[in-house]
This record gives C-alpha cells, structure tokens and sequence, in this order.
C-alpha cells in the first residue's frame, strides 16, 4: 500500500511531494528529472531503505513511448527490451545511480511505479541488480511489458521472488506490447484485483519467443486485433492524462459516475489501485477482528 501511495503522489508536484512525504517521516529527497525523454523518477528514504518511484504516463509523449514496440539489447547483453522504455531509463540513470550512492549507500531499494513507471520501475530494478544494490522488493501497477523471453530468463533469475505485477479488473494497458511481438511479464504471476478488490494471480502464458514478428509481417486479422488493442491501450492512457489535468466542470456527478464505471479505461488510473488496495485492507482487517472476537468469547 505504501508504494502504491508513492506511485500515485509521483504524478504531482515535487515541492507537494516532499511536503507530504516529511509528513510520513521521510527525510530523504531527490526529484530527478529528464527534459528530451520527458521522464520522472523521485528518490526518497527513511530509516534502512530507500523508495525509487518512476512517474507514469501523463502527456502525449509518454503515450508515444508506450506504443513503440521496437527493441533494443538488455543492459548486459541479457536478451532485448522496449527501445523506448529503455530509453527513458537512460536519460535518468546516471543521476540516478549518483543519487541512490550519495542518498543511500547500502540501504535496502523497493522499486515502484505505475503505466510507463512500472516499465521503467523494472528495468531499473534489473540494472540495480546487475550493480548487486540490494533489491528488496519491484511492485509496480498496470505496467506495459518490458522485455522479451531471454530478458525475462535473465530477470527472473535476479529478482523473481521480489517482483509483483497488479492488474486492476479489465486495464488493457498491461496487454501492451503483445506477446506476438515477444514481450513477456516479469516475476510471479501477476497479482490481479477482480471488479471489487479481491486479489488472484493471474495465469502466465508464454509463447515460443523464437516466433517473435515484426508489425509489418502480421496477417490481417492480427494486425486488426493489435491495432484495436493500442487504439483501446490509447483511450485508457488518454483518460488517465485528462484525469491528471482536471478542470473544475469534470467534477459534476454524471461524469464522475461514467468515468469510474467505464470498464478499461477508468480500470489503468492509479487511483483505482489505491481504491481496490484500501478496500482490500479494511476488509482483511475487518475479518481479523472478527475471528479475534469470536476466539474470545468461544468456550474453553
């Protein structure tokens, strides 16, 4: 629930951000940030750890990078990843890495973002492992597909039992990019919430990625059902950036209502994470005070 929290906070103002934080007892802050590529990441810490949390889409050129699907060679030859996510990631890691050896040597790193920041999230958790920073834990919330088959081997070798894709209800946007092009989920199975909040992992499916194809060489019917993929995935992100940008008439009761029961779209913001993980804790901790009570009153 605290990364999910970070993951949402991201999305606002810095100056907010490390207001609200000190508030949570974190003394530990860097804002760094990335012009030409247009990416966000906030370095925070307290105590023994520090909290990297990448900023999710919230502009068109963020969407752009979303739906590149070319890639390009994983840090260390470790099989190939998204060109554009990869990308972003280089234009902050050299700060980045500064930042976390200045701020935080030998603290232990959880690892969060949402949308493009869970991308981004693990891809730089896989670099820290490469660096042998301690790696405690990768959550990331309705994250695109980073890598292809060799990378995801690669990973999972390093961070598998740390690393926890959530998926809310119907968000398309971790359909993207397609298996057919031979990306793949990293970690367990992902952790996915159902139209209320209870959580199930999610079967993973891996196709052969030796069969991995190019846009171009996808027969009609394919291509059909991957274009109408990323014009859906498009929608969801677009909803999202409105979402973040909001004027003061999109706050009256019949959009408020259609905007949260619009399926798909509504299902990648963030805040609906934060929802489902709320509800789920108050009932986890309702059903514990009641077994509780019942334990205390039960006969000898």
């Amino acid at each position: 629930m605290i990364l999910a929290d970070f993951s949402h906070l991201v999305y606002f103002d810095p100056d907010y951000i490390e207001e609200h934080i000190s508030h949570w007892g974190y003394d530990i802050f860097r804002w760094i940030e990335d012009d030409p590529t247009d990416t966000q990441v906030l370095v925070a810490g307290k105590d023994d750890h520090l909290i990297i949390t990448f900023r999710g889409t919230s502009n068109g050129r963020d969407a752009m990078v979303d739906l590149n699907f070319f890639k390009t060679d994983a840090p260390g030859g470790n099989g190939r990843v998204h060109r554009g996510f990869q990308r972003s990631l280089d234009g902050v890691w050299d700060e980045l890495l500064e930042a976390i050896n200045e701020l935080g040597a030998g603290k232990k790193l959880f690892v969060t973002g949402h949308s493009l920041g869970g991308a981004l999230a693990q891809l730089a958790a896989f670099g820290f492992a490469l660096k042998e920073f301690p790696v405690a834990g990768v959550y990331v919330f309705g994250s695109p597909r980073v890598g292809n088959q060799a990378f995801r081997t690669a990973y999972n070798a390093l961070l598998e039992g740390v690393t926890f894709l959530h998926i809310n209800n119907e968000d398309i946007v971790p359909q993207i990019p397609p298996q057919v092009f031979g990306f793949h989920d990293l970690g367990t199975a992902p952790r996915k919430f159902d139209r209320s909040y209870t959580i199930s992992g999610a079967e993973i499916i891996l196709e052969d990625d030796g069969n991995e194809m190019d846009f171009d060489n996808l027969d009609d019917r394919i291509m059909g059902e991957v274009q109408q993929t990323l014009a859906s995935v498009q929608t969801a992100m677009n909803a999202t950036t409105r979402f973040l940008n909001p004027s003061m008439q999109q706050f009256n009761d019949t959009v408020n209502t259609s905007g949260f029961e619009s399926g798909s779209v509504d299902d990648h913001c963030m805040d609906q994470y934060l929802f489902k993980f709320g509800c789920a804790i108050l009932d986890y901790e309702w059903q514990r005070l009641e077994q509780k009570s019942r334990e205390s009153t039960s006969p000898p």
